[in-house]
């Protein structure tokens, strides 16, 4: 008698998933999403990766003179005001206004063109975390520019001169007059820029932080 043989059925394979376990996928991705974008805007607005090490630079006391490559720095003391400062007190602009008044000495041989050439080697990190990075174009509508302090007269600086000036910035108005005030002071390189072979003055690429300055911050000039 003929042995008769039941075909074994091939494996069967994963069945679909049911649209309503594919859509909890997606909303689970989404929500990962969303959750790394909410992150890197919270570090940005916090300063970014550079301010993360912001404790760790070396420590420079106001007054105490920083070189960064082109200028010499000595941060004097931070004060806030409800006007603009860089312009006439009868029609300046109202606001709140963070002022931070320098020595400043330019240590290269050609003359200052551009004022905010030195507010671009400056990140301001208020008591609150909030931070203007000078380096990022997201603080450019926070630059107010930068004065002379003996008669608010635009900036101009020529090589071995030192000078007092007033570097001014615009607080949003979702930020309250800080307290207290951490300065980083950048390096600055002349180097070619990325789109061009013309060698330009920016901010060094590699271990650009020289050193923090804290302080306190005044209501007034006093």
């Amino acid at each position: 008698m003929a042995q008769v043989t039941t075909p074994i059925p091939p494996p069967a394979g994963r069945a679909p998933a049911a649209p309503g376990l594919r859509r909890v996928r997606i909303l689970v991705a989404l929500v990962i999403l969303l959750e790394l974008v909410a992150l890197v805007v919270a570090i940005g607005l916090t300063g970014g990766f550079r301010a993360a090490q912001a404790q760790s630079l070396p420590r420079a006391e106001p007054g105490e003179p920083v070189a960064n490559g082109r200028f010499e720095f000595r941060v004097l003391r931070a004060w806030t005001e409800t006007k603009d400062p860089t312009s006439n007190p009868s029609y300046a602009k109202e606001g709140s206004f963070l002022v931070l008044e320098m020595d400043l000495r330019l240590t290269v041989k050609e003359s200052l063109q551009f004022g905010a050439d030195i507010q671009e080697s400056l990140r301001l990190r208020l008591s609150n975390g909030y931070v203007m990075d000078g380096d990022s174009s997201k603080s450019h509508d926070q630059r107010s520019g930068v004065v002379l302090a003996s008669d608010r007269s635009p900036v101009s600086l020529q090589p071995g001169l030192p000078e007092r000036v007033l570097a001014v910035y615009e607080l949003p108005a979702s930020q309250p007059f800080p307290s207290q005030l951490d300065v980083v002071i950048y390096r600055q390189e002349y180097e070619p820029g990325f789109f061009s072979r013309q060698r330009t003055w920016r901010t060094a690429l590699d271990d650009p932080e020289l050193a923090l300055v804290h302080l306190p911050v005044a209501r007034g000039a006093g």
